[in-house]
């Protein structure tokens, strides 16, 4: 599923996923300086728009579009990592917990028999907020960090 919707070419949108577009951008449109790279295959010097030229280009940005690309990728690259992985075929996250896998005793998540779910117990802070419960459902997140195992008898 495309994150981006194609720019049309009489726009003047870019897709900021276009190495392409985003150097005619950077470079014709608001005349920052261009970056090179090497190339690994042809070890040729090409123009790129890659983390090491936007850091470059960063501090003589005035115009804030290096910071959107830069939030735009940490973004995309997320939503990859974690967002697009996360839901089963039915839309839903799922997990299996068991208290007998760790030494301690304590409670872990980790992904369902059949390879679907998540392991939730990793997800980052980020996406844990936008995870939403059914309506006349709740949430709960324990923190057992603190917790002691004790034994009466």
């Amino acid at each position: 599923m495309p994150r981006t919707k194609k720019p049309k070419p009489d726009s003047n949108e870019v897709n900021p996923n276009s190495p392409k577009q985003v150097a005619t951008l950077l470079y014709e449109t608001l005349g920052m300086p261009a970056q090179f790279a090497v190339d690994k295959k042809t070890k040729k010097k090409k123009i790129t728009t890659g983390k090491s030229a936007i850091k470059a280009l960063k501090k003589r940005d005035k115009s804030g579009v290096i910071q959107a690309l830069e939030d735009y990728r940490k973004a995309d690259k997320e939503i990859a990592e974690y967002g697009d992985s996360l839901l089963d075929p039915d839309g839903r996250m799922h997990t299996k917990y068991s208290q007998t896998v760790t030494d301690t005793g304590r409670l872990s998540s980790r992904k369902t028999d059949d390879d679907t779910g998540t392991d939730q117990q990793n997800l980052r802070e980020e996406f844990r907020k936008i995870v939403i419960p059914d309506p006349g459902m709740v949430l709960v997140e324990g923190d057992l960090r603190q917790a002691e195992a004790r034994i009466f008898y």
